[in-house]
């Protein structure tokens, strides 16, 4: 398979399966963060939590990473009960 280089990369990697910029870009971030001493990474997320934002983009994370796992529900189910809980 051709070798492809990562635009947002530059010349760090060059890898034999397709991955997009952000993928690549994440895996940086990811293997970056891993790296840090434990202090540093609970500075981190500190900060990261210290805004409303990321805060609420990281519960919602962590929310989903709890339920993926759940068998869906059909949206005429989950309406009804909405409703029928007075939540819509």
């Amino acid at each position: 398979m051709k070798r492809k280089r990562l635009d947002g990369l530059r010349n760090i990697c060059y890898l034999q399966n397709e991955m997009t910029t952000m993928q690549a870009t994440i895996e940086v971030f990811a293997t970056a963060i891993n790296s840090l001493p434990r202090q540093l990474r609970k500075g981190l997320v500190e900060r990261l939590l210290s805004d409303s934002e990321n805060r609420e983009d990281l519960i919602d994370v962590a929310r989903w990473l709890e339920r993926k796992s759940e068998p869906s529900i059909p949206y005429a189910k989950a309406r009804k009960h909405l409703r029928r809980n007075g939540r819509i």
